[in-house]
């Protein structure tokens, strides 16, 4: 068995929030996770109380059912959902499958785990952080970001995002999309890489991908 690599070996986990975790009482509002403050649904735990009775068999690997009520309930296709162990997990799933070609781009300070996954699967030297204008929101400096994206790599975007609690309008997240969308029309179009002054401004991002 040959040795663990560095980036597994010193891999680190992140500290989340969490308020019976660290000891906090039951009238602190932890902010710091994304979990309601009202609670465990009611119909969440007849759910859980009715599963309880097949708790000793495995559950379905390819994750039929619930696919199948996703693809209802979202009007996606099933090859166009992807179901895991909760959002963790399918972080570590997109960092080791599509992390590897090039830069990846996160918005500063954002969730911990995207930057844990890509240095643990493909090293930190990839990673570029965008802090934005001085003082200033994501909101307010969009097209920044949007000038950030790399060519051939990844773009990690919280929305809301954590730990500011910023909320991107659905107009800005899909700015955000078409550039990557036409980033990856581009780069794909005869296998040439391009630089982001080789596609057109934001502001004619969304004209341009539909054209």
């Amino acid at each position: 068995m040959g040795r663990v690599p560095p980036r597994i070996a010193g891999h680190a986990t992140v500290r989340h929030g969490g308020r019976l975790a660290y000891g906090a009482g039951s009238d602190v509002i932890d902010y710091s996770s994304s979990i309601t403050p009202l609670g465990t649904p009611p119909a969440v735990v007849r759910a859980i109380k009715k599963a309880a009775r097949t708790v000793s068999e495995y559950p379905d690997p390819g994750s039929g059912a619930l696919l199948g009520a996703l693809s209802r309930y979202t009007g996606l296709p099933r090859p166009n959902l992807v179901v895991g162990s909760g959002a963790v997990e399918l972080i570590y799933a997109a960092a080791h499958a599509f992390g590897g070609g090039g830069r990846t781009l996160v918005y500063a300070p954002t969730f911990g785990e995207y930057e844990a996954a890509v240095r643990m699967y493909h090293g930190g030297s990839g990673i570029v952080r965008y802090t934005g204008k001085k003082g200033a929101l994501l909101s307010s400096d969009i097209d920044g970001f949007i000038r950030k994206m790399p060519d051939n790599g990844m773009v990690f975007l919280c929305n809301p995002n954590n730990p500011t609690g910023e909320l991107l309008t659905r107009r800005q997240v899909r700015e955000v999309l078409d550039a990557a969308l036409l980033l990856c029309r581009l780069v794909s179009r005869a296998g040439r890489r391009v630089l982001y002054r080789d596609v057109p401004k934001p502001a004619r991002v969304r004209h341009a991908v539909r054209a």
